[in-house]
């Protein structure tokens, strides 16, 4: 797992983890934005949608081998 790189390019449903409360929970990208942030949909929390940066964000190495 690594953090989402800059030059990635992140479409609809990648998984990626984001953490809260010190563990990291599983979330679906919905869309990247003009600033580089991206939108997620947690799936630990239904109906939880959140603009992510990148470095608040991670990826698994296999993921990433595929975008």
């Amino acid at each position: 797992m690594r953090f989402v790189p800059a030059t990635a390019v992140i479409t609809k449903g990648v998984s990626l983890q984001a953490c809260y409360d010190n563990k990291w929970h599983p979330v679906k990208a919905l869309s990247e934005n003009d600033d580089a942030t991206i939108n997620v949909d947690w799936v630990t929390f239904p109906g939880y949608y959140y603009a992510m940066n990148r470095g608040e964000l991670i990826i698994s190495e296999t993921d990433l081998a595929r975008l």
